[in-house]
């Protein structure tokens, strides 16, 4: 069975204009969410020997339009040669993904497909529903991705979903609405070996019946809970993800290294607001 390896990141909040957005407001030690990013592409680059893509699980932009889009596509095209696949995030806007990556106008049709990858396959998911944090992957999707699973592939399915699958993993109205129906058609069969998310800018891990679960930290800020509230953070990172045998390894890679709570948010305010 042939191995894979890629790098998963999450999160990216890439704005053009990054100077007086409400990202720079946020942020207290100049950590440009580009700069984040090309730093990231640049390492993926300099190893592409060793591996076979780039995972981008969401959240592209922050709630930009075609022109932040076109910046982004820029900075896949500059700094890297591997190919990228991509998935939205609540703050991705559809319509300007579409334009910029597939010069489709007007169009707001969900992103769903899948790729096959030296034996594997990636099964893409949109979560993005209506932008407002909530996530839910569509009925259209799940009878897809059920009939996909009719098929088995030689070495496995990796699912890859912005909102983590287990409404459990994340809070209040922030969690995939339809979390159950989703877990019913991955979990307890033999195709689907992992899930891959982010959303909540933080590295979660957890095994379920038949597959394991990866939340990675976002590549933009990082977010701690402690039950209470939640830590904004100077936190960027993004994974090494090495599967072989249908084991999947995490390597978390941090950039930079220090660790740095920017503000904090009462949980509860977060889930009401």
């Amino acid at each position: 069975m042939s191995e894979l390896k890629f790098i998963h990141l999450t999160d990216t909040h890439v704005l053009r204009e990054y100077e007086g957005s409400f990202l720079e407001g946020l942020d207290k030690i100049n950590t440009n969410p580009s700069s984040q990013l090309t730093k990231i592409l640049q390492f993926a680059e300099n190893n592409k020997e060793q591996l076979d893509f780039i995972l981008i699980s969401g959240d592209l932009v922050h709630e930009g339009g075609v022109g932040d889009y076109q910046y982004y596509k820029a900075l896949l095209e500059e700094h890297t040669t591997l190919p990228v696949y991509l998935s939205l995030g609540n703050h991705d806007v559809t319509a300007a993904y579409w334009e910029t990556f597939h010069g489709k106008t007007d169009c707001n049709d969900e992103l769903f497909y899948t790729e096959a990858i030296n034996g594997y396959r990636l099964i893409v998911l949109d979560s993005s529903y209506d932008k407002s944090g909530t996530g839910l992957v569509s009925e259209e999707q799940l009878t897809w991705l059920k009939a996909q699973l009719a098929e088995t592939t030689e070495n496995g399915s990796i699912v890859v979903v912005h909102h983590p699958i287990d409404e459990e993993q994340t809070f209040g109205e922030h969690s995939l609405k339809n979390s159950k129906e989703l877990l019913n058609v991955v979990q307890n069969q033999d195709e689907v070996f992992a899930v891959l998310s982010g959303h909540i800018h933080q590295n979660l891990i957890e095994q379920y019946p038949g597959f394991i679960s990866s939340a990675a930290e976002g590549s933009c800020f990082g977010v701690e809970f402690d039950g209470v509230q939640a830590h904004f953070t100077n936190n960027s990172a993004f994974n090494v993800c090495t599967i072989q045998n249908k084991q999947l390894k995490i390597q978390v890679n941090r950039v930079p290294e220090t660790n740095k709570v920017l503000f904090s948010y009462s949980i509860d305010e977060m889930t009401h607001a």
